[in-house]
């Protein structure tokens, strides 16, 4: 069973809280007043998203957006503005480090907005790891992180999203990992499979027979020819699709796809197929360029002629 748990849109009961990631990534603000215990507590939050944005199979959408913005709150607040601030006027309780606020669609589970509050009424800070006495940003705020991501609490001490904190937890453990993996899948496609084709873009040539070819990157990637597959084949990392071609000017479009979906752009090639017979017209002009007795140059004009009016 997943040890991680997750927060619901009205605490313990409703659907799932989630965001809604179809217009980009969730932007997040700092507000850095109401503490004077330390400096350069951007840095030591932004490395705590950071922690977060390391893990690998995984895309988080939180952006840092710059101090808050004049519309916006510096605290808590339902005004679509997250913030991440230092609650120095007694807004927290004693027994409480930081709390996590958010606002959630009750039908739904959307989340609209979630600010952090420091509490910097009863407790001192620390941008250091393990100061005596002094409870360390980015630690605290990698545990409420996890509820911005849409975490609960874990049972386990070793976890960071355990309720209460305590210092030693250098990494995130395997509960959070696996959280976030399934909140924030890392959708981004591989590359697509490589296609090449040979003889060029466009061509001429005199056979009803049409063959193509090419390479591709593996053997299981598949080839379509205007979006079908019947007349290609697949052997040895090449592809080679034969076709009959009437006369005129015909245009083909080449991909490859991979079992993943993943499609490469289209290769067009276009063919004119003009009237004549291209192999019996290359057998006679090569008979009458290398031996034939009093072959001249009108003689090769007739016999080129001659082919191409008797060929079907």
């Amino acid at each position: 069973a997943l040890a991680y748990t997750r927060l619901q849109a009205s605490g313990s009961s409703g659907p799932f809280v989630w965001w809604d990631l179809s217009g980009g990534p969730i932007f997040w603000y700092m507000n850095e007043e109401e503490t004077s215990d330390c400096a350069g507590e951007l840095e030591a939050v932004e490395t705590a998203f950071g922690a977060w944005a390391a893990i690998s199979d995984c895309d988080m959408p939180f952006r840092y957006g710059g101090p808050v913005p004049a519309w916006a709150v510096r605290g808590f607040a339902d005004d679509g503005a997250n913030v991440v601030f230092w609650a120095g006027g007694g807004e927290l309780d004693p027994s409480v480090l930081a709390l996590t606020v958010w606002t959630a669609d009750a039908s739904t589970g959307e989340l609209s907005d979630v600010d952090i509050g420091f509490n910097s009424t009863y407790h001192d800070w620390t941008v250091g790891i393990e100061d005596l006495g002094l409870q360390p940003v980015w630690g605290v705020a990698e545990h409420e992180i996890g509820h911005m991501a849409g975490l609960g609490h874990n049972s386990s001490a070793e976890s960071t999203m355990y309720p209460y904190f305590h210092t030693g937890l250098a990494t995130l453990s395997s509960d959070e990992v696996a959280g976030v993996r399934a909140l924030y899948p890392d959708v981004t496609s591989p590359a697509p499979p490589a296609l090449t084709t040979n003889g060029g873009s466009s061509f001429t040539t005199e056979n009803a027979t049409l063959v193509l070819r090419g390479t591709i990157t593996s053997d299981s990637v598949a080839v379509t020819v205007n979006g079908g597959s019947s007349g290609v084949e697949i052997i040895d990392g090449a592809w080679r699709y034969q076709t009959q071609v009437s006369l005129g000017t015909h245009s083909f479009s080449v991909r490859a796809a991979d079992s993943a979906g993943n499609v490469s752009s289209p290769t067009t090639i276009g063919v004119t197929r003009v009237s004549g017979g291209i192999l019996i017209e290359r057998f006679a002009l090569l008979d009458l360029t290398t031996g034939s007795s009093g072959a001249t140059n009108a003689d090769r004009v007739a016999v080129n002629l001659l082919v191409r009016s008797t060929s079907p």
